[in-house]
Order: C-alpha cells, then structure tokens, then sequence
C-alpha cells in the first residue's frame, strides 16, 4: 500500500473525495474493562490507525463539535499520519456514557463502527473503586464504598465522568442501549475474559472491521492496563458477596439482550 504525501494538504484532498466511505472504528469502553488493552490490539494492525496518544483519550465527540471544520480538525490532529485505505480508530472509554457521543460520531463518519469491551461487572466495580483511590480522588476505603455506603466527596476537578459511580458504571446495558439503538449491527460488544482466553476472537473482530483477519499481533499477551492494588479487592468475601448479589440482574439483563450466555461472569470468583 503506497504511503501518502505527509503535508497536511495532500492528505485532505484525498479526504475531501473520501468522507463519505472513510472507514473509521470507535473504542467507547467500558472504562477499566481492557479498552487501553483493545486500543493497542487495533493499533498494532497494519491496516488500523488508531488516534494517538492513547492518554489523554481524545473525547473529542464528549462535547459538540463546534465549526464547520470540525470534522477537518479532528483528522488533522490525530490521523494526519495515516496511509490512504486505513482504517481511522478511536479510544475513549468515557464515551459509553456520553449517549450524545454516538450522533457526533456518525455524522463525521456515517460508516463507523463501535466496539465496547465489557469486563465481569464485580471484578470492574472494584478495578474502578482502586483506580480512583489510586490518583487521589477517593478518600474512603473498599469497605466503606460497598458496605457502609458512605456518601461519595465532593470532586472539584476537571473531569468528564463522575468518578465515584462503580456500581451505575457496571450497568452495562443501561449505557449500551442508546449506542445499540445507535449503531446496530455496527456495534459490537465484545467480552474481556473471552478475548483473553480466546485469541480467534480478536481475529473475528479485525474481520468484522474489515482488515485482515489472519493478523496476529505480537502484543497480544502483553499485561493489562490493571489497578496495581485491585486484586486486592478480590480477597474481602463480604464486599465480593454484596457486589455479587446487586450485579447478577445486571448479567441477566445483558445475557438476554445480547442473546447469549457469558459463562465467564458466573464462575465463583
């Protein structure tokens, strides 16, 4: 495949022609559910050209795009590098919560596509709660969360999402339905457990991107982007006990959206 022209120019004149069938793939979540993880699975494709950097995410759809040249700006600054036939892609994890987010994204490409990468809705909750914990913004313990349910703090910061929502975050198909509604068979909802256990399902999902499926990447085995205290979570049976029982209609819920069984979620943990 022959490289483009690196100018800026060049590169927009070809998408002038091109908008309209410009392939382009958005990662929208779960947070804390392998989406860094996905995001590098896609972006090693040669055929993928996923926006950089993956931190900060882009979240450029969070907010309505202001400007006719908005779509313009957006290739500009994150897939100005990328070759002519390549796949454009995104990751921002905050996008499962942002329903308006899905509109935005199909009037710059009304061919998107859509991935979630869901993760056990218990074990998430708790990466979640650490994560939080982890760059200072949660004060109490995993005890005091779950069990005492003590009164999230208040948050000043500049951030999109409500940090403090582990468990409303792990109602999956709350979140999924307006993307659903959205997106269609243009959605696809993948599973974290299974893509780790099962290597021909990240074959399966290049092939429904439309990229070579018999690619395999170098990095597939490499660590997730893991809380470095969450597995700590795992060992208090009494929060696991109560996160267990709130979540088991939430897999119902999603077992039977989906029209599948996720067997994964229902192992002991």
């Amino acid at each position: 495949m022959r490289r483009l022209d690196t100018t800026w120019k060049s590169w927009k004149t070809m998408l002038d022609h091109a908008i309209p069938d410009t392939r382009f793939v958005c990662i929208i979540g779960a947070q804390r559910s392998g989406s860094t993880w996905l995001h590098h699975m896609l972006d090693s494709h040669p055929d993928i050209h996923m926006a950089r950097p993956v931190r900060p995410e882009p979240k450029f759809f969070m907010k309505e795009p202001v400007g006719e040249d908005a779509r313009e700006r957006y290739l500009q600054q994150y897939f100005s590098t990328a070759r002519a036939g390549m796949v454009l892609g995104e990751k921002s994890a905050s996008y499962i919560e942002t329903p308006q987010a899905a509109a935005r994204i199909l009037s710059f490409f009304p061919k998107a596509k859509a991935i979630a990468t869901l993760r056990h809705p218990v074990i998430r909750a708790i990466s979640n709660y650490h994560f939080t914990a982890e760059h200072g913004l949660e004060p109490r313990t995993l005890r005091e969360v779950f069990l005492d349910e003590l009164p999230a703090p208040p948050f000043t910061q500049d951030i999109s999402v409500n940090p403090f929502t582990y468990l409303e975050r792990s109602d999956y198909l709350s979140h999924l339905e307006p993307w659903m509604d959205a997106f269609g068979d243009d959605l696809q909802v993948v599973v974290l457990e299974e893509l780790m256990q099962e290597p021909a399902l990240l074959q399966e999902l290049y092939a429904w991107i439309g990229v070579e499926r018999a690619f395999m990447p170098a990095e597939l085995n490499a660590p997730l982007n893991m809380s470095e205290v969450e597995e700590h979570g795992k060992n208090d049976a009494e929060v696991i006990r109560k996160l267990s029982q709130y979540c088991a209609p939430l897999i119902e819920a999603l077992e039977d959206r989906l029209g599948r069984k996720i067997p994964s979620w229902h192992d002991p943990l």
